[in-house]
């Protein structure tokens, strides 16, 4: 039985071509002329602030999504996505204690994500939970994790890899959550460096993480740099400059951002993919062809598909959406790749959704219509009824302001248009303490 909000979608995938780019001493990067696709249909009003892929075969998904609303405001939502039925349920909504921001990571097995809370009560802390991705969808907050990055990842054995920060303290660590508790313990700490977003290979010997120095003087001139701690000989390795490292599955491959200089001189994030082998690193994403700052790398379980996120080009306002690129390496994967193929029953999901997309936008135009109406009534009742300063304004007959009003509000099409009526029928009242506030989206 489905659950919560109910929306079509559609999985569009496609190659990545690659050409010689440039080489920098001590490894090569090749371009790849970015091809990637949207992994859902862009939809007005949504922001997509995480994503992360469950299966490998490009179905199901856990995103933190915000919904930019003109009537409620904007809200954070943590919903489960299902392209094989075309859903979004709804987990967990902000509240007045808690508002989801990320998905740091999934689970091996694909029964729990790592999610990063803002505490809504303190206003200042970012927290880490742990969410069964199963009804009734139970959710625990790791003790001890308050100040935790954004970035996590998880072993096979269910260790729970993340960064906690303390800004009094002046340090930034990496912590873990061993399997079998619930208590945030110190994993890694480094004398000279800042460190976090973790990446810990599946057999918990590797982690990736990101290093800053501690010294003014050289986080500019070195910036971020993505080390690997070896546990077994407690030795690190520089591996490359960037951050948000993420470690495929078989180990042998590092997809990161960096920010990098693109024709017009200014630095856009671009995500790369680095054979840790070989030092070749290939660029995925490319702001000069496609105009995309791109974002948030995450791997399929299979390691052979890439999800990120990126603004859509030419989108006027901010927001982000979850693309996917095909980085297999051997023919047949790529042949075989499970996000390749059922291409008569992607274009069918796409021709549903465009039938649907109009009928909601014919319900959604009733519906708010209606809503606009029902607000202004309440509005004018409540000034009928409340308003103590009449007599200030003799020559005003208030029941005529409804009969000039009501049909105008009917006629708007917009919600901006709605509340352009509103602030004119409240300044018609003279009242220095009265005003009409829009939402936030609709605000210059």
């Amino acid at each position: 039985m489905r659950q919560g909000i109910v929306r079509n979608f559609v999985l569009l995938v496609c190659l990545v071509s690659r050409q010689v780019y440039s080489q920098t001493p001590g490894s090569t990067v090749t371009h790849a002329t970015d091809g990637a696709q949207l992994v859902f249909p862009i939809e007005e009003g949504l922001d997509y602030h995480s994503i992360a892929p469950l299966d490998s075969e490009g179905n199901r998904f856990v995103a933190v999504i915000e919904e930019k609303s003109p009537r409620s405001g904007n809200k954070h939502g943590l919903y489960l996505c299902d392209l094989d039925d075309q859903s979004q349920t709804l987990v967990l909504m902000e509240n007045q204690k808690y508002r989801p921001h990320s998905i740091l990571c999934v689970s091996r097995d694909g029964k729990h994500a790592a999610v990063h809370l803002r505490d809504e009560e303190s206003k200042k802390y970012w927290v880490i939970a742990v969410l069964e991705l199963e009804p009734p969808y139970k959710m625990e907050i790791v003790e001890g994790s308050q100040g935790a990055g954004s970035i996590g990842s998880w072993d096979e054995e269910g260790n729970l890899l993340f960064s906690v920060s303390d800004k009094e303290k002046g340090t930034a660590c990496l912590y873990w959550r061993p399997t079998g508790t619930n208590k945030a313990e110190l994993f890694f700490e480094s004398d000279g460096d800042y460190v976090g977003d973790p990446s810990v290979s599946v057999d918990g010997r590797y982690v990736y993480f990101v290093a800053l120095s501690k010294k003014k003087s050289l986080q500019k001139s070195i910036g971020y740099m993505i080390k690997r701690l070896d546990r077994e000989t407690n030795t690190i390795t520089e591996i490359c400059r960037g951050y948000e490292p993420e470690l495929l599955p078989d180990g042998k491959r590092l997809a990161y951002m960096k920010r990098t200089e693109n024709s017009g001189g200014s630095k856009k994030r671009e995500i790369y993919l680095q054979d840790l082998v070989t030092g070749e690193s290939v660029q995925l994403t490319d702001y000069d062809i496609t105009k995309r700052e791109s974002m948030s790398p995450r791997v399929a379980p299979d390691g052979r598909s890439l999800y990120f996120l990126a603004s859509p080009p030419g989108d006027s306002e901010f927001a982000r959406f979850p693309y996917v690129v095909d980085i297999s390496t051997d023919p047949k994967d790529k042949k075989d790749n499970p996000i390749n193929l059922a291409e008569q029953k992607r274009i069918a999901w796409q021709e549903a959704r465009e039938r649907d997309s109009e009928i909601r936008k014919d319900e959604r135009a009733a519906t708010d219509a209606h809503e606009r109406v029902a607000g202004f009534v309440r509005l004018w009742s409540e000034v009928k009824y409340n308003f103590a300063f009449f007599d200030q304004v003799p020559e005003l007959d208030w029941d005529n302001v409804l009969d000039e009003y009501l049909p105008k509000v009917q006629q708007a099409k917009t919600w901006k248009e709605y509340y352009l009526l509103l602030e004119r029928c409240i300044a018609i009242l003279n009242g220095g303490h009265m005003t009409v506030y829009p939402a936030y989206s609709l605000r210059d």
